[in-house]
């Protein structure tokens, strides 16, 4: 069988999406001659879009998901076989961190002064949209939400 695999989470920059690649890379030569022994190859691939579609697969062999995809469209669907433990600042023990930022001209002194900017996160299916957000809104102890969402794709909140 023709096996894929591919790590597309969190490639935050090309050096960090090569060192994921390079992690694959290795991984295939260690399983090299179990593949061999099938008579299967795993090629590393690009998952294209549609991540969902991908995690899906009949032929993926290795991939890698945040925590809301795993326990909502891929609940009972996959299985896990490692969860990383990042050697990151704040991130401890398999724990997750993210961050809120503004542009340079916005000057909060705290998450309610930021009611009513606009907010950007990384995708409707991202432990980051659903998590930090309702998270943030929490602090700010708002009557209503803090952030509104404008676009599904990463970027700083920015004014109206």
């Amino acid at each position: 069988m023709r096996w894929i695999a591919a790590l597309p989470m969190y490639n935050a920059s090309p050096v960090l999406a090569e060192d994921w690649r390079g992690l694959l890379t290795e991984v295939r030569a260690q399983l090299a001659d179990w593949l061999g022994a099938r008579g299967d190859t795993l090629d590393l691939t690009d998952p294209g879009d549609d991540l969902t579609a991908f995690w899906l697969r009949d032929d993926l062999l290795l991939s890698q998901t945040c925590g809301y995809p795993l326990l909502h469209a891929l609940n009972d669907r996959v299985r896990v076989v490692a969860t990383p433990d990042f050697d990151a600042p704040g991130c401890i023990d398999g724990t997750y961190r993210s961050a809120v930022v503004v542009g340079a001209q916005v000057r909060p002194d705290d998450l309610a002064d930021c009611r009513g900017l606009r907010a950007a996160y990384k995708g409707d299916d991202s432990q980051q949209r659903h998590e930090s957000a309702a998270t943030c809104r929490g602090a700010a102890r708002a009557r209503r939400p803090v952030f509104s969402p404008r676009s599904s794709e990463a970027a700083a909140i920015s004014p109206r």
